[in-house]
């Protein structure tokens, strides 16, 4: 008996072996996969919960074919967990993580790139839930001088640690270009920020001002199947938005909401300065009287149209020209929060903000030299966000 065992242990050792040589099974991939980033360690927490069953119904309700939505959530109080909502709803906890920075650009490139080896797929789009301020610098929103640094928000806000845009758009991957991001945020509807991830998306959805709370949450449960349809249909998505707080009274009916093509932006960034490089500032009493989207005293968010042909009206047809291949869709309330302080009357919404530097903004002037679109009007054709 003993002369056979040696044979068999020798047998039965090399399919062991080319058991373990057989390569794992490939991951299956989805005809789109849409992920969502709630960062909401801060005082947005209580929506975070509400919008994850918000995703959950639309999800349902859409009755997707072969899509996944994996959801980073992240809220006061609560360890980070990365979760998979399944196509009748249900919810599956992938991960939990430890208490960690979700503004971080170390973080979210590292779990979003996680998420997209989870579940790769023909076509990405991507939700980000947070506080936001465009390309402004951290405290710029309350503090323009930046002679103090309250907490203000950047994009997305961890417990008071915030991301800035170029570090939002370096951390993006290089190898993924999503279909749309949706920036359910505040003020991220800056010519800045279009031309920044001019190369990491094909169209944004955007406010030029803030987002009221709820949301998008109660577009949700009805228009999510906009989002994951074969041709995504954002602009449906932002009118049914658009249409919701319009319908809504009081303080309540303020929205501006636009959906941008990113691929029209080097055209539009070229055309801006060639304008602006070419005419005189505006005169700084004009900027008083002038469009404005942010609730303050002074204007760091102007609207783009309105800026450049005050500076050469002359080539108004030629601007709203390139403006309208840049902004697929542009819609805004009759006024903004009008009982509040700085509350506003919206007369002008192309669908853009710019900044226009100010005397009285030095500090935040030069931080603006540091934008890739600013870069452009100074003639630096450069690779930068």
């Amino acid at each position: 008996m003993n002369k056979w065992i040696l044979p068999i242990l020798s047998v039965l050792f090399f399919l062991s072996a080319c058991e373990k040589d057989e390569p794992a099974p490939e991951p299956h991939v989805a005809a789109r996969t849409v992920l969502v980033w709630l960062a909401g360690d801060n005082d947005l927490y209580p929506e975070v919960p509400h919008k994850l069953s918000a995703l959950a119904e639309g999800f349902r309700n859409a009755a997707p074919s072969g899509c996944r939505l994996l959801v980073y959530a992240d809220r006061r109080g609560n360890y980070p967990q990365l979760i998979e909502i399944t196509p009748d709803g249900n919810r599956s906890v992938l991960e939990t993580y430890p208490a960690q920075n979700s503004a971080s650009p170390e973080t979210f490139s590292r779990i979003l790139g996680y998420m997209l080896s989870l579940a790769p797929a023909r076509h990405y789009g991507l939700i980000l839930f947070s506080h936001a301020t465009g390309w402004l610098p951290q405290g710029a929103l309350e503090n323009p001088t930046l002679e103090e640094k309250p907490l203000s928000r950047t994009l997305f806000d961890d417990n008071g640690e915030q991301m800035t845009l170029a570090g939002f758009a370096d951390a993006l991957p290089t190898d993924v270009r999503f279909d749309y991001i949706v920036f359910e945020n505040c003020f991220m509807g800056g010519a800045e920020v279009a031309y920044a991830l001019r190369d990491k998306a094909d169209c944004l959805l955007v406010s030029s001002a803030e987002i009221l709370a709820p949301g998008f949450k109660e577009i949700y449960s009805s228009s999510f199947d906009k989002i994951i349809a074969p041709v995504p249909d954002l602009a449906g998505f932002a009118a049914d938005y658009y249409n919701y707080r319009n319908a809504q009274s009081g303080n309540r009916r303020s929205a501006t909401v636009s959906v941008i093509n990113t691929s029209a932006m080097p055209q539009l960034a070229s055309l801006a300065a060639e304008i602006i490089g070419g005419s005189s500032p505006l005169d700084e009493e004009r900027l008083k009287t002038m469009q404005r989207f942010n609730r303050h005293d002074y204007t760091l968010f102007f609207d783009l149209e309105e800026y450049l042909c005050e500076l050469a009206p002359e080539r108004t047809v030629e601007i709203r020209s390139a403006i309208s291949g840049a902004v697929e869709y542009a819609a805004a309330t009759a006024d903004f929060m009008p009982t509040y302080d700085h509350g506003f009357h919206i007369a002008r919404h192309c669908g853009l903000t710019v900044y226009i530097p100010q005397s009285c903004f030095p500090a935040l002037n030069a931080a603006y030299k540091e934008t890739g679109w600013y870069h452009i009007q100074a003639g630096d054709n450069s690779e930068r966000p």
